[in-house]
């Protein structure tokens, strides 16, 4: 709790914190536990100086400091022009610019947010085609979530988890054939 304490009164006052530039010899019996401090230490102050990097008054002036919420010192996301994403995110609609990285809106995906995606990933049964699934063979429709019939049930029957179940008069496994009448 000490450390917490000190390394926030550091943050609040704009001060630095240096871990020192060698770690303590392995005779000492706490030299991992200090190490492993030493470690943290260097990954909370690459990340105050990211965050004091990504803040601009008009972004971060609602940061708080308070040391019973550690989350409140995380500054809110910042939208940021298309110049901090290259090539931009597909605009409004497709996804914002956030720390550099887009953040693509429900329905768009990639690094650009310039794809579209497919419903239910195609449950891993097709590939998404601008926006659109089109079904490994075996299954069918919108999001290849149905195993597909054979032949379609030459469209004499409806299909139901892979097996035709044929309109009347027709019968085989994909409803080709018509019966053949009986003789008396």
């Amino acid at each position: 709790m000490y450390l917490l304490s000190l390394f926030l009164t550091i943050i609040v006052f704009g001060g630095s914190l240096s871990a020192p530039a060698t770690a303590p010899q392995p005779q000492c019996p706490e030299a991992e536990g200090v190490k492993a401090l030493l470690k943290r230490l260097a990954i909370l102050e690459k990340l105050v100086r990211d965050i004091k990097g990504q803040c601009s008054s008009s972004c971060c002036s609602n940061v708080q400091s308070g040391a019973d919420d550690p989350a409140s010192l995380k500054p809110p996301p910042c939208a940021q022009t298309a110049e901090d994403c290259p090539g931009g995110c597909g605009g409004d609609a497709h996804g914002t610019c956030v720390n550099g990285e887009c953040q693509c809106k429900d329905g768009y995906m990639g690094d650009k947010c310039q794809l579209k995606t497919c419903p239910e990933d195609c449950n891993d049964q097709g590939q998404c085609v601008k926006g659109r699934c089109i079904c490994f063979e075996g299954f069918s429709g919108l999001s290849c979530g149905f195993k597909a019939c054979p032949n379609n049930c030459n469209y004499h029957g409806r299909c139901e988890d892979g097996t035709c179940v044929c309109d009347s008069g027709y019968a085989g496994e994909d409803c080709s054939s018509e019966p053949v009448p009986k003789t008396a």
